[in-house]
């Protein structure tokens, strides 16, 4: 969570890659606008995309820690367990996520506030299906790619409704019933 001096902003593209987001997310524009907006520790998740230049620089080709426009920069290319994915989450003051539904719950479930961004160039629109019903409900805040650093400035006074707990008796039920056995 917070540090003495600023906020923890997690961002995460799951098992896939999302270049798009992850070299959104550690641009220098972005980096100067998340320390203003009192960002001070950066983690990223980002698959096995490229890691920019002028982070590789600093963390090196396949990733670690070090400072980067005035923000501790973390560079990830997966974790080594739900576990430790669930640990980053709950570190963080916020969640930016790609529209996978296993992050966007993980995020859900802690709660943390979460920044949705769908990935554009996965099959049939349902990131961005999912992400819209998800804002309906008023669940999350969804933001483009382009306007990730927008996003994130709003993401921290966003009032969000706190999503149900998991009911696995519910899925059983319903399973039960589908394959006739009530």
């Amino acid at each position: 969570m917070s540090t003495a001096t600023g906020k923890t902003l997690l961002v995460t593209v799951g098992s896939t890659q999302f270049a798009d987001l992850s070299d959104a997310a550690l641009a220098e524009s972005a980096l100067d606008a998340f320390r203003a907006a009192g960002i001070d520790t950066l983690i990223v998740q980002l698959g096995f995309a490229p890691i920019p230049d002028h982070i590789a620089a600093v963390v090196g080709r396949e990733g670690g820690s070090g400072q980067v426009g005035g923000v501790k920069v973390k560079v990830m290319r997966y974790t080594g367990s739900p576990g430790e994915m669930d640990a980053l989450m709950k570190s963080s003051d916020g969640v930016v996520s790609h529209a996978g539904s296993g992050s966007i719950l993980a995020a859900l479930r802690m709660p943390r506030p979460l920044l949705v961004v769908p990935n554009d160039a996965v099959m049939d629109d349902h990131q961005q299906e999912l992400a819209d019903a998800l804002k309906a409900g008023g669940y999350v805040s969804v933001s483009s790619v382009d306007d990730l650093v927008s996003g994130v400035q709003e993401l921290f006074g966003a009032q969000h409704k706190v999503f149900p707990p998991a009911r696995p008796d519910r899925f059983a039920a319903i399973l039960d019933e589908t394959a006739g056995f009530v």
